[in-house]
């Protein structure tokens, strides 16, 4: 019903808002909204046909982690925190070790390693769903910490940062300045993501089990920050490429062996497994370019621009201090498509500059929050659920916590 509605409210108020444009605005858009409209459908294909490999890759490697035990190790050892989250999960379900491999991915930054893995976890939650076309409770609380996305270093937008840098001549660029405001925003999103999400869903929050995790979670954190905010950027880039390289392949083997210790033809349930992923793919594929299309539709139409102006003046008219209203297109069109956040990013650097402050607090927004409608029409659609209940309302106040962090965090390392 959500999606439906989402789906619906995209392509029609695009329409009008591409009409406007062309009779009284005498700005035709629709040669553009046209091409952009099946081009993203193109694109949505290719995004998928570029993660078959990966999420092949990793089904397989997932089942032989169920066969060989070491899922249910991960399950059992996890159980005594995420069971308190995860109340409708039974003890040692396959789905507990999934979620866990899926946020571990998330945190180590690895995007490719990610996806496939919580793929595998909301299969793995589906076979505890009683309705199959509407989206459980836990499937609701797993895709919300999907989407809070925690992520210890954020690889990825500092080595785009230091790329432009290095074409544009920049000298004596840091490109690692925006590693502690970005992981403070992801961390606080999270937290207040599951803190609502426990609070919609009636969970207990007062239980010592979630106070000592969140308590040894927040040491490591601040640990981490601590040795490695003394880092050079080389030596950030290296330890974070090193650290999750060795962790990824030391799961790895850990799964190999073990199922081999237990006697199983450790390829050929790989190939079982592999075989799995490539089914979640085809699944997938309608709902994709369904949903890409759509944003497409709001986007080159126009509406996703007075969307963003509307805000922008919004928030002005509140603060003096507006050095923020730049950058804020990044953070808002960020829910709505990546490679659309990306490019307003990239705007942003351009006018302002790469170590202005919006320049900065652009890329904190492109870093500490997640494409939250791709999030939904992909794991939803893999398992063909179509009714995402308040999912989406959830996931995009989720993005606003990660957005009003990163912005006062911003504020307080940059001005």
């Amino acid at each position: 019903m959500t999606l439906n509605f989402i789906w619906l409210f995209f392509i029609v108020v695009g329409f009008l808002t591409a009409l406007v444009n062309t009779f009284f605005l005498e700005h035709n858009v629709f040669p553009e909204l046209v091409d952009g409209f099946f081009k993203m459908a193109t694109t949505g294909f290719e995004v998928i046909l570029a993660l078959t490999g990966v999420i092949t890759l990793w089904c397989g490697i997932m089942r032989v982690g169920e066969k060989g035990g070491a899922i249910g190790f991960i399950s059992k050892l996890f159980s005594p925190v995420f069971g308190k989250i995860f109340p409708d999960i039974p003890k040692g379900h396959p789905a507990m070790g999934s979620m866990m491999m899926n946020f571990s991915a998330n945190f180590l930054g690895l995007d490719n390693a990610a996806t496939p893995l919580g793929l595998k976890a909301m299969n793995d939650l589906q076979e505890l769903n009683p309705d199959k076309e509407t989206i459980s409770r836990s499937q609701i609380m797993f895709l919300l910490l999907n989407t809070a996305g925690l992520t210890l270093i954020p690889i990825s937008i500092m080595t785009f940062r230091a790329t432009y840098a290095a074409e544009n001549g920049i000298a004596n660029f840091d490109a690692t300045d925006i590693f502690i405001p970005t992981f403070i925003a992801t961390f606080t999103a999270t937290l207040c993501t599951m803190v609502i999400a426990c609070l919609v869903q009636r969970i207990s929050l007062f239980q010592p089990a979630l106070f000592l995790f969140i308590a040894i979670l927040s040491a490591i954190i601040g640990t981490v920050i601590y040795v490695t905010s003394s880092m050079t950027p080389e030596a950030l880039t290296k330890f974070s490429y090193t650290f999750s390289g060795i962790l990824i392949f030391g799961i790895l083997v850990g799964f190999l062996l073990m199922a081999h210790f237990q006697k199983l033809k450790v390829f050929d349930v790989f190939i079982d497994g592999a075989k799995e992923g490539f089914d979640t793919v085809l699944k997938i594929i309608p709902y994709m370019v369904a949903m890409l299309a759509a944003i497409a539709v709001f986007r080159y139409s126009g509406a996703l621009d007075l969307v963003i102006k509307g805000v922008s003046n919004f928030v002005a008219l509140f603060t003096s201090r507006t050095e923020f209203v730049e950058a804020l297109p990044t953070g808002i069109t960020r829910s709505f498509s990546a490679a659309a956040s990306k490019g307003l990013m990239l705007d942003t650097w351009n006018s302002a500059g790469i170590n202005s402050f919006p320049g900065k607090l652009s890329s904190v927004y492109q870093g500490s929050s997640e494409t939250t409608f791709y999030v939904v029409a992909v794991y939803c659609g893999s398992v063909g659920i179509k009714n995402s209940r308040y999912l989406v309302g959830l996931g995009l106040l989720s993005d606003l916590i990660a957005v009003t962090a990163a912005t006062i965090v911003a504020y307080i390392y940059f001005l």
